[in-house]
């Protein structure tokens, strides 16, 4: 299997930020780690569109995976909610996957890697559910299955506390790992496997 892997935004593009900490920086943290778990699985080979702090447009991170034949793509962000983060504010928590809203097996790809990710990370996050978009431009011009995974918010203080702990990025990557495994074994459970 052949596993193109985004980590999201790059660059200029710093993503979602809270108190010094970059989106960008945190999901390259993950994907690099996704990565090396999956080549030592020998059952896939990776590719990541980015390997260091660069910057690629949507389409340009599509196009690495139509070239490769990629059989999956996995882009991986951090959300952050609209609010200014006043003291007071409600903040929103959980994890939640974004699939092309035309792709059957985007949607599967979607529920089995969000799935693993809360079987992970239950205890800090929820599942906020597989969405399906029609406005992604990465999902839209991607030949094969692809999903965001969006792992949690950014802007949220325990959510933001945990994205500077190896062991949780460890966790989530092996979360994201899992996910793929699960999805290209068609093995999903029926529902989430939390308690």
């Amino acid at each position: 299997m052949k596993l193109c892997i985004d980590p999201g935004h790059g660059g200029h593009d710093s993503g979602a930020t809270f108190r010094g900490l970059l989106e960008k920086d945190v999901v390259l943290d993950i994907a690099l780690r996704v990565g090396a778990m999956a080549l030592k699985s020998h059952s896939m080979t990776v590719l990541l569109t980015r390997t260091t702090d660069l910057y690629l447009g949507r389409i340009a991170r599509a196009g690495i995976a139509n070239e490769w034949n990629a059989d999956a793509f996995l882009s991986v962000h951090a959300n952050a909610d609209p609010d200014q983060d006043q003291p007071g504010d409600p903040e929103a928590r959980g994890i939640e996957t974004l699939y092309w809203h035309h792709s059957a097996r985007g949607r599967l790809l979607a529920e089995a890697v969000g799935w693993s990710l809360v079987d992970e990370m239950f205890h800090v996050e929820p599942w906020r559910g597989a969405k399906p978009r029609n406005d992604l431009a990465v999902l839209q011009h991607t030949d094969a299955p692809a999903i965001i995974a969006e792992v949690g918010f950014l802007d949220r203080e325990e959510t933001a506390r945990s994205f500077a702990d190896p062991e949780v990025l460890d966790r989530i990557a092996f979360g994201l790992f899992r996910g793929v495994l699960w999805w290209e074994g068609l093995s999903l459970p029926q529902t989430p496997p939390v308690g």
